[in-house]
């Protein structure tokens, strides 16, 4: 695993550790320990159009912590990980 400091106490380990599709196939959910997706700002949680393959750019939160597991339903993603204190978005 290539892991780059971010500040003293953290490091960023760039790693997808999680993907999942909304039950209608129209995104693919991914969740890790990543702050930039496809030069965009997307902490820890990302989404990614199926029919063009692009970044959804709407979708937006971001993880206080590692997000090791998503499951999207319907119109809800549940997300689980380390040190999630807080998820904006």
């Amino acid at each position: 695993m290539n892991c780059t400091p971010v500040t003293t106490t953290q490091v960023e380990c760039a790693t997808v550790w999680s993907l999942d599709s909304t039950p209608d196939k129209t995104a693919l959910i991914i969740g890790g320990d990543f702050r930039y997706i496809d030069g965009q700002y997307r902490q820890g949680i990302a989404a990614f159009r199926t029919d063009t393959g692009a970044l959804n750019t709407t979708f937006k939160p971001a993880a206080s912590g590692r997000v090791y597991s998503v499951a999207a339903r319907n119109d809800e993603v549940f997300v689980g990980g380390t040190s999630l204190t807080k998820l904006n978005g």
